[in-house]
């Protein structure tokens, strides 16, 4: 001592775990219209490609029910969830004629992902669609666990703003007179955009705080 501390220290930092990606492509009737399938396979060419070597990925077609097409993981095959295999399997997609269910491939999707690295890896679930409203879940009380990252990206006619709210808590204030505070963390997903959020808070109906900020490309920030 002291001449060990570094080496110590360096000894004591864990490497980092590979993140686990899961690209869910819509192939359902409205995604064969307009070109909207060739948008949506060249944003998920560009997005495998962008990840780095050591992640995993798999991929997940989906309509009103969902298909594994391209698994995370295979002990038997080292070649299962690499960015190569994913890019393959993105040949034989084609839109169909079913409808949309976002709640099912939600819920298979989180279920592929909990199966797969430790409890401290980094998992996202990358949502290709065109949106259709008729397709959105009810408020049944499921949501997506907390520890899975949601980039949806829109395909279709409209330019979207590609912004998440990621996280919501609700806490008690020191203040007392039963005051509480609420902080929400809302993302840019997009790569090369700038993008204003708008966060409201609504009660009971009424927006009573409205707040405004420039996020840039692929950054986050907390409103409360």
């Amino acid at each position: 001592r002291p001449y060990l501390e570094e080496e110590l220290r360096a000894a004591l930092v864990a490497e980092p775990s590979a993140a686990f990606h899961l690209v869910a492509l819509d192939v359902s009737a409205s995604m064969a219209t307009d070109a909207v399938m060739d948008e949506a396979l060249a944003k998920a060419r560009a997005l495998i490609d962008s990840l780095p070597a050591a992640d995993r990925v798999g991929v997940l077609f989906f309509a009103d029910q969902s298909e594994l097409v391209a698994p995370l993981y295979d002990a038997a095959d080292a070649e299962v969830g690499s960015a190569r295999r994913a890019a393959q399997v993105l040949a034989g997609a084609r839109a169909g004629w079913r409808s949309t269910d976002y709640a099912a491939v939600l819920q298979d999707a989180e279920t592929l992902l909990a199966a797969v690295g430790d409890e401290n890896a980094r998992r996202v679930l990358h949502l290709i669609s065109d949106f259709q409203e008729s397709a959105m879940p009810t408020a049944d009380g499921w949501r997506l666990a907390s520890a899975i990252e949601l980039n949806p990206l829109y395909v279709g006619r409209e330019t979207a703003a590609n912004l998440a709210v990621q996280d919501v808590v609700v806490r008690a204030m020191d203040t007392g007179a039963g005051a509480i505070q609420v902080r929400a963390r809302v993302k840019n997903w997009s790569p090369v955009a700038e993008q204003r959020a708008a966060v409201a808070l609504v009660i009971g109906g009424e927006r009573v705080a409205v707040q405004e900020r420039l996020l840039a490309p692929g950054s986050a920030s907390q409103f409360a």
